[in-house]
């Protein structure tokens, strides 16, 4: 599965008014941005679940740039986390579900401009074949 894919589909659940929601480079102009990167691993190793037929994995940051506020930006991340679901979803017409590592998001503390950044650790685990771009 691509990362574009990954970003595509959390655009369209993630709540909250962002500006921008980017890949691998966050815009520090942006005093409300998301921005997701690839860990290095997944929990557990990463690879295939269930063998080469089955699952495989995708280890994801989110970078959340919540605004000027710390109350307002804590409740904002709060949501974006919150937003992330639980059950079975459809990512780029993959079956997928989303392994959250934590239920609150990591302050991070301010930039130099004072933008408050938290961030959001979690796997997506998608069926491989359709989302590699390989069918049967």
């Amino acid at each position: 599965m691509k990362l574009t894919e990954a970003r595509d589909y959390l655009a369209g659940i993630i709540a909250g008014d962002f500006g921008w929601f980017g890949l691998a480079k966050a815009d520090g102009t942006m005093e409300r941005a998301l921005c997701l990167y690839r860990r290095r691993k997944a929990a557990g190793g990463g690879g295939a679940v269930g063998g080469a037929e089955g699952y495989g994995v995708l280890p994801l940051t989110l970078l959340i740039r919540a605004g000027l506020n710390g109350s307002e930006a804590d409740d904002l991340a709060q949501s974006v986390v919150d937003s992330l679901p639980d059950g079975p979803v459809n990512v780029a017409g993959a079956k997928a579900f989303i392994s959250r590592r934590q239920r609150q998001p990591n302050a991070l503390g301010t930039d130099k401009r004072g933008v408050y950044e938290f961030s959001a650790d979690f796997d997506l685990y998608y069926e491989r074949g359709i989302a590699d771009g390989i069918s049967g």
